[in-house]
């Protein structure tokens, strides 16, 4: 048992220092706390006066150095200094009917511009041609397309759909008819219910539930063919659901006019009369 305890022994004892004859010194001097981590050092206290005279005297020459600093980077970076003045704040980039928003991030009035100005190139990128109806369609006439409009007016009014789904309904049909040639007179409908689906799924919290939509068709269609032409529907077009809709620009002009609300319901009024036409 002793000698087993002896390298145990020994470990614990190898950092403690031994004077003559073996026996191990004991440090008179007490050990810092482990917030104290700087060596003891006894300083002899210097007189009041001078230690406050140093103080302002190191004080002062830290103040002319930074002054002689400051100096050398106004010198350096004068032209830039001058580049910095000539530059127009953001600020005064933004439209002024359009600076009232600022405090709110929602209305991204930093980059409205650049929004609208994007949205005009989607709106031509997608836009149909005027007589797509008549080089396209031959079992399909114009006037079976305004009463198609006109039946899902009263669909939308409903459904208590929001009116962006109006015209994203009208925008989808338009452009599916034009890139699918002789459409039978007898999926007219189809289509179009099938293209408010769809609209109602990208601008509306709660679309349209399937019985409902096979219902406001009077059962003329079954579920499987409205969800056979959604995909065909959404196949054809790409995807590419996100087109700006003369609501929406209707909404920019009308805050730019500072329009009451008796025009602008005036002018939605005039853009639900023209899309039947």
């Amino acid at each position: 048992m002793i000698t087993g305890s002896r390298p145990q022994q020994a470990q614990l004892s190898e950092n403690i220092p031994m004077g003559k004859g073996g026996n191990a010194v004991v440090e008179s001097r007490k050990r810092g706390a482990f917030m104290d981590i700087s060596n003891t050092v006894n300083v002899v206290p210097a007189q009041t006066g001078v230690v406050t005279r140093s103080k302002a005297a190191a004080a002062r020459l830290s103040l002319n150095k930074l002054e002689d600093l400051d100096d050398t980077v106004m010198q350096g970076t004068t032209p830039a200094r001058l580049e910095l003045h000539q530059l127009v704040d953001w600020k005064d980039t933004i439209p002024p009917e359009d600076r009232q928003d600022l405090p709110n991030p929602q209305f991204v009035s930093e980059y409205v511009n650049t929004i609208f100005v994007h949205m005009n190139g989607i709106e031509q990128k997608y836009r149909q041609s005027w007589d797509y109806m008549a080089r396209t369609q031959t079992d399909i006439t114009e006037r079976m397309r305004a009463v198609l409009i006109d039946w899902l007016v009263e669909v939308h009014w409903k459904f208590k759909l929001v009116p962006e789904t109006l015209y994203l309904t009208v925008n989808l049909i338009d452009r599916y008819l034009e890139q699918c040639p002789n459409l039978p007179r007898t999926r007219l409908q189809l289509v179009g219910v099938t293209c408010l689906l769809i609209a109602s799924k990208y601008e509306d919290i709660y679309a349209p539930e399937m019985k409902d939509i096979v219902s406001i068709c009077d059962r003329t269609y079954q579920r499987h063919e409205v969800m056979q032409m959604e995909v065909d529907i959404l196949n054809t077009l790409g995807f590419c659901l996100t087109t700006p809709s003369a609501m929406m620009f209707l909404l920019r002009y009308a805050k730019v006019m500072e329009c009451d609300e008796k025009h602008f319901f005036l002018a939605q009024y005039c853009l639900e009369l023209a899309l039947p036409e």
